[in-house]
């Protein structure tokens, strides 16, 4: 990806099939997700063939890769989306949000960097972080917890919006 491109956000309220379907097809077997609900949060390896049980499980959530990423919130038997990428072929129930496009900026070109994950003392069932009381689990087998990459979607020099890129193994 180029140091800086277009950064276009797309929003919509579309049924749950309409979100598996979209999820399904844009993207791979190399997205990763983080998902919520009340009672737990997850990060998750992706697998299209589930999108829908993905959906299922979890009240609200971001799947992500290289190429784009999407967030989701459960409502009324809706989901209100927002799709985040840099290139403007959003389907046809998607509407740009004023403010769109924003400058894409790669933060760093050092590819060590991005959001460190928590996560301190490596078990063989994932990640001890002794603030968090649970396990962590990354969908990566690095001897030091993943960072997250990231790109920033600027407007006149400020941060608008934060979009995830993927887990990278530092170790």
């Amino acid at each position: 990806m180029p140091e800086e491109a277009n950064g276009h956000i797309f929003r919509a309220t579309i049924a749950r099939d309409a979100l598996a379907d979209l999820l399904a097809k844009r993207f791979g077997s190399t997205a990763v997700a983080i998902v919520r609900r009340v009672d737990d949060a997850d990060v998750l390896a992706f697998n299209p063939a589930e999108a829908d049980a993905l959906l299922g499980g979890w009240a609200e959530g971001q799947l992500f890769d290289a190429e784009s990423e999407v967030r989701w919130h459960a409502g009324e038997g809706v989901y209100e989306v927002l799709l985040l990428m840099e290139r403007s072929d959003a389907p046809a129930e998607f509407r740009e949000l004023r403010g769109s496009p924003f400058t894409a900026v790669v933060p760093s070109s050092d590819e060590t960097h991005g959001f460190l994950l928590w996560g301190t003392d490596r078990v063989s069932e994932g990640w001890l972080e002794t603030r968090i009381p649970r396990m962590l689990r990354y969908p990566v087998g690095a001897k030091k917890p993943p960072r997250l990459a990231y790109l920033l979607y600027e407007h006149d020099r400020a941060v608008r919006w934060v979009r995830f890129a993927g887990l990278k193994e530092v170790g």
